[in-house]
């Protein structure tokens, strides 16, 4: 079982990902913005949120929000009331899951922004989604991506015996190891998924303690790192960090 105490001191202590969170939160609206341009999406299911939860501003009228660390969830009253009707579970996607079953919940959009990799058991947790969706709805995922600049790197130097090595802030943050976007399709397609669009961002070509340590230093400004975003969609497949856009086919498709 994990530790969220801990989980919670680690994660509010590592600055790199405040301005990450930025960038993911940047391109997932953009990618939600597009399916909504083409399809109704009356309700959402956001799966962890983080410092800052994309509820407010997600396309849709009804967002139901699933986070297990409380003081995360407490943050939500703080957000602009002016958007999306709001549901808020406090607990796990597990612990959701089995609240719902028999009551006919279910959603269009599932948002599930840098928190798949947390979770133990992946599989299940997709196929708890799979069944939470509509048909034809939609799944948006960020995971890390394990053939990221900075794994490769770490492999050249010999820090990292494999690209799918633990990372010494995944040991710290009580995540499992990167996986490819082929590895990720894969568990993807075996929960019933279609993948039908992806991109990887920022290119990041040191781990995350050392672009904390430049960043703190004045070396590396926030500007550096908005172009090192924009080199990811030229560097294709490189960036740290995999954005999978995913459908539930319709059976009668």
């Amino acid at each position: 079982m994990r530790d969220l105490a801990r989980y919670s001191s680690e994660y509010l202590a590592l600055p790199f990902e405040r301005t990450l969170e930025g960038i993911r939160r940047r391109r997932v609206l953009r990618i939600v913005q597009g399916i909504a341009d083409q399809h109704d999406l009356g309700s959402a299911l956001e799966i962890g949120i983080g410092l800052s939860s994309l509820a407010p501003e997600l396309p849709v009228k009804h967002v139901t929000v699933v986070e297990p660390l409380e003081w995360a969830v407490e943050q939500l009253s703080q957000c602009d009331q002016s958007g999306p009707s709001l549901e808020v579970f406090c607990g796990t996607l597990e612990g959701f899951f089995a609240l719902s079953q028999g009551t006919g919940k279910s959603f269009t959009l599932v948002v599930a922004s840098s928190v798949l990799h947390e979770i133990p058991d992946v599989r299940a947790a997709l196929s708890q989604v799979h069944h939470l969706l509509t048909e034809g709805g939609w799944l948006v995922l960020v995971v890390p991506n394990s053939n990221s600049l900075h794994r490769l790197v770490g492999v050249g130097l010999g820090l990292l015996s494999a690209l799918s090595d633990q990372t010494d802030t995944e040991r710290k943050m009580q995540q499992s190891a990167a996986r490819t976007e082929a590895e990720w399709t894969g568990l993807l397609k075996d929960a019933g998924f279609e993948v039908v669009a992806s991109e990887s961002f920022p290119l990041k070509p040191l781990d995350s303690a050392q672009m904390d340590s430049l960043h703190a230093a004045g070396r590396l400004t926030s500007e550096d790192i908005e172009s090192l975003d924009r080199l990811a969609d030229v560097f294709e497949g490189f960036g740290a960090e995999l954005l999978l856009v995913c459908k539930k086919p319709s059976r009668c498709a």
